[in-house]
């Protein structure tokens, strides 16, 4: 079984908590379609946050989606364990198939290329909506192998930055800035969207 835990990696904290806000930094100093070119395909921003902390035996976990053929991540299957125990949250809760996750990315980039160009005059929580919607299929898909919620994090300002929200201060990238409620929140996404909306609203809001 191939697996990857950044954070067991000595340093590994430090060097995301310098790392992580830097990359956001300069990635929303750059030109909008940088920033949607990004958005649409994250891998060498995956790469450039984790390529020196990727397993001796497997560099290649550090900037590759989940089934890309002819890789050792072709077949890897992800689940996202929860520590939590909440009514209503599953404690392991399996991601997209690593077959389906190419895909599903596409279809993702699609619409955030969609939204990009019609982000204008957006109330506040259409906006919302659409950052939870993007949240929620991202993290349903998990395409890395580890290092999903970082990449998350950081597209996630520049998003909402694009659509008119600001960010507060308290969402980080690393590390973490919710809790368990988040997970909650993603799980429901389906059948109870709003509940995601308003949890970003404690860090988005219209300036």
């Amino acid at each position: 079984m191939i697996t990857w835990a950044i954070q067991s990696r000595p340093g590994a904290g430090e060097c995301l908590a310098t790392r992580g806000p830097e990359m956001l930094r300069a990635l929303l100093a750059s030109p909008p379609d940088e920033q949607l070119a990004t958005l649409q395909n994250c891998r060498a921003l995956h790469h450039a946050l984790f390529h020196d902390m990727a397993p001796t035996d497997l560099p290649e976990a550090a900037g590759t989606w989940r089934g890309t053929p002819d890789t050792a991540l072709e077949h890897v299957a992800r689940v996202v364990y929860v520590s939590r125990q909440a009514p209503g949250l599953r404690r392991r809760d399996p991601c997209a198939p690593a077959a389906d996750v190419g895909m599903r990315m596409v279809r993702l980039a699609g619409s955030i290329g969609a939204l990009w160009d019609r982000y204008t005059g957006l109330t506040e929580p259409d906006a919302l909506r659409h950052l939870a919607g993007f949240l929620a299929e991202f993290f349903a898909i998990h395409p890395f192998l580890d290092g999903n919620g970082h990449v998350a994090r950081i597209l996630a300002v520049v998003l909402a930055q694009r659509l008119g929200l600001s960010c507060s201060p308290g969402w980080t990238i690393h590390p973490r800035p919710y809790s368990h409620m988040m997970s909650l929140c993603l799980q429901w996404h389906a059948a109870h969207p709003d509940l995601l909306q308003d949890h970003l609203g404690r860090w988005f809001r219209n300036p």
